[in-house]
């Protein structure tokens, strides 16, 4: 597909330098082998690897101290209130391999626990770094397998971490460097949302506020991670910088060390390496397939495993990937264009050509191991007033903020997990309301800690917490008829503004069934601001209506 714009100017790729307000302990090692001077790099690219630090991070500091009161563990539920059934169990300050972390434990849609434990940004880690990102998760698979995902390396504990790289330098911010604060923003029975915000003081030409969210539902499977850069501090168009946050590792294949068997990704088509694997730079691969949902993907066979991270929207809503691999969009390695990022000497795209950065430097060197999975975003996506999105058929603005929201997927292969979450955004976004008490929602803030409202993509989807949004009547109520996308949704979650009552309903009725409080939907009321958050226990497969009522 040929660019709407003259191709940029190839630049070579500096050597990579770590900027930050904090010194690790230990080394940000080497993800791959940095190009040569001279080498072509596509001007907006988002993909070089992440050497370790070839200077000293800027304000460099001593420890931060140790949590004080005041941070989340002093507004906990009261440990004497009874648990609701299914509710989320909090445990907060538990060491998960030493590293300073708080769990969070809930119920999938198959009524299994996952608990995921995130390291607090406050205190050094064991690894030498500043938390804010999650160290292990452990679910059951299908046919009853346990699975314990944890960071597998020292060097990236984890996953959910930002990188950036600046100035179209190369050289590399990450939160990994930046202490920061934590605390929970929604601490329901079935609903919670743990945040992480750092104050990017040491960034050239900032500073820059980032926050993070994770947010947990009973009923379902995967949480969902969430960003906003907030440079109002900054100057437009000085940052200039990249994104491939969430960033990190996880040995997804239950610490088995076992090979990357296949690579996939989505932006405007659908890119998957073809053959029993591991992954090489000689893997044949197709790209033919048109796709809505960002994502990316990898698996392992010998443990019938995947990790994937997959977008809250759609490709045409919120750009996603980086680099020129595009004009290879509907091709194949069999008939690829030759070029610069896609040589004729192997199969697969060169290293910094791949929209998304996964595993391929170590590809490159020989490593068929790696679990590395980050997003991408491109060079002036953070920080730019007007930037090209992939593709290079539109302008987007990168200042003066940027959001995106991704699910981390962990799951069996043979499940199609990662599949499944991009066919359950395609048919949220595809739903449609009829609403004859209350009303569906049409606008929100894009983002985390953003107040600005702007029209939702789609009315009532909330593509930052992956929930749909509607506003009750004046005596409280709800009833709408929902008509599904696709195969329907997969225990949707609601968020009811306008909520009357000063308790949860016991019942609420979807079509012609009366659904149980804690059984077959799953309430958390915020009785200070009314708004009821729930999710429905089953699917949403033909059109039904949904009533909720005030007591």
């Amino acid at each position: 597909m040929a660019s709407l714009v003259p191709k940029r100017r190839a630049r070579s790729l500096a050597p990579l330098v770590v900027l930050g307000v904090v010194g690790p302990v230990g080394l940000f090692a080497a993800c791959g082998t940095t190009p040569t001077p001279g080498d072509p790099v596509a001007d907006g690219s988002t993909v070089g690897p992440d050497t370790q630090p070839s200077a000293t991070p800027v304000d460099a500091t001593a420890d931060a101290p140790t949590a004080d009161a005041t941070l989340p563990d002093a507004t906990m539920p009261d440990a004497a209130v009874p648990r609701v059934p299914g509710q989320i169990l909090i445990e907060n300050g538990n060491a998960f391999d030493g590293y300073l972390s708080d769990a969070f434990t809930w119920l999938d849609s198959r009524g299994k626990a996952r608990t995921a434990a995130l390291v607090r940004n406050n205190v050094r880690d064991p690894s030498g770094y500043t938390g804010g990102y999650l160290r292990q998760l452990s679910y059951e698979k299908p046919d009853g397998t346990a699975m314990v995902v944890k960071g597998g390396r020292a060097d990236h504990p984890g996953w959910g971490y930002t990188i950036n790289h600046l100035n179209g330098t190369g050289n590399l911010w990450s939160s990994l460097y930046q202490f920061g604060t934590y605390r929970q923003v929604l601490s329901g029975p079935h609903h919670v949302i743990h945040e992480f915000a750092f104050d990017a003081a040491g960034w050239p030409n900032g500073p820059v506020t980032i926050v993070l969210h994770w947010f947990f539902a009973t009923g379902k499977d995967h949480p969902l991670w969430s960003v906003t850069y907030d440079m109002t501090r900054a100057q437009a168009d000085r940052l200039d910088s990249d994104d491939r946050a969430p960033y990190g590792d996880l040995a997804f294949e239950n610490g088995t060390n076992g090979t990357v068997d296949g690579v996939a990704w989505g932006d405007a088509y659908k890119f998957t390496t073809v053959g029993a694997g591991p992954v090489l730079n000689g893997s044949g691969w197709d790209y033919t397939q048109p796709n809505r949902i960002p994502y990316v993907h990898m698996w392992s066979n010998a443990s019938d495993s995947e990790m994937g991270s997959v977008q809250s929207v759609d490709f045409t809503t919120k750009d996603a990937g980086g680099t020129w691999l595009y004009n290879n969009w509907g091709r194949t390695s069999a008939n690829k264009v030759v070029g610069a990022g896609t040589p004729a000497n192997q199969s697969m795209p060169i290293e910094w050509n791949w929209p998304y950065q996964l595993n391929q430097y170590e590809i490159s060197a020989g490593e068929t191991r790696s679990k590395r999975m980050a997003w991408g975003l491109r060079r002036g996506a953070i920080g730019n007033t007007l930037y090209y999105g992939y593709g290079d058929q539109r302008q987007l603005s990168g200042y003066p903020y940027q959001s995106h929201s991704n699910y981390l997927v962990l799951g069996a292969k043979s499940a199609s997990a990662v599949a499944g979450q991009v066919a359950e955004i395609e048919a949220s976004i595809d739903t449609t309301f009829a609403a004859t008490r209350g009303a569906v929602r049409t606008a929100g803030p894009e983002g985390i800690a953003r107040t600005a409202n702007a029209p939702y993509a789609f009315p009532g989807w909330n593509a930052v917490y992956g929930v749909w949004e509607l506003d009750a009547d004046a005596q409280g109520a709800v009833e709408l008829t929902v008509t599904p996308g696709g195969a329907g949704l997969h225990r949707p979650v609601f968020v009811i503004h306008g909520f009357k009552g000063t308790e949860v309903p016991s019942t609420i009725t979807l079509g012609t069934d009366t659904l149980r409080r804690d059984v077959d939907f799953f309430p958390s009321l915020i009785k200070a601001t009314g708004t009821l958050w729930l999710t429905l226990g089953r699917d949403v497969t033909a059109p039904t209506t949904l009533v909720v009522s005030s007591l």
